[in-house]
């Protein structure tokens, strides 16, 4: 991996993100709620928003938080889901027809919640098959190959010293065996008086 235009990576990707969900709650903000029965078109757009929301929410959230597994990312991406069911709910009871009746109901019925959540669920799961089969194979060989790189340099390095080290030897080992002798010498000198 080039380390040099690994910032420039980082902020191009981070530019992205933001651009798709900018665009996402442009498209499907609540602005854009429409009243609807099951299985019209503007149903359809609505249901579409959940299943970008799945699949976007999951890959940005295992961009920002790697270490999660795919299980982790759709768990909490359908559990965001259900919040937001729930948020549509609060909103159809108290908020919509006392202050913004104006404004289109945001639920068409359990129905609309089930399949909702359920579209936001398999969206996820689908973002993350994905991700699995095509993206991190990929990064996986990357990483593969940095490593066996490394493990090059350091063996050689490893080599370089182990070498040093044994042209080091005999003289350090000349200069032992003189202490050595010397401190033999010695206590027979001592032990002859």
């Amino acid at each position: 991996m080039d380390f040099k235009n690994l910032k420039g990576y980082h902020f191009f990707k981070n530019l992205l993100l933001a651009v798709a969900w900018i665009i996402f709650v442009y498209i499907w903000g609540i602005w854009n709620w429409k009243e609807t029965e099951l299985f019209k078109m503007t149903w359809w757009f609505d249901t579409a928003g959940h299943a970008v929301f799945g699949a976007l929410g999951s890959l940005t959230l295992l961009y920002f938080y790697m270490p999660y597994s795919a299980e982790l990312v759709i768990a909490k991406i359908t559990k965001w889901g259900i919040y937001w069911e729930a948020g549509e709910l609060f909103y159809d009871y108290f908020i919509q027809p006392n202050f913004a009746g104006w404004l289109a109901q945001a639920q068409k019925g359990s129905a609309d919640n089930i399949i909702d959540i359920l579209t936001t669920y398999f969206s996820a799961r689908l973002a993350m098959f994905v991700y699995k089969h095509f993206y991190q194979k990929k990064e996986i060989e990357e990483e593969i190959d940095e490593i066996a790189e490394r493990i090059e340099k350091i063996s050689k390095i490893i080599l370089i010293r182990r070498r040093k080290q044994l042209k080091e030897l005999p003289p350090k080992m000349k200069s032992a065996i003189k202490k050595l002798f010397r401190a033999v010498r010695d206590s027979n000198s001592n032990k002859s008086r």
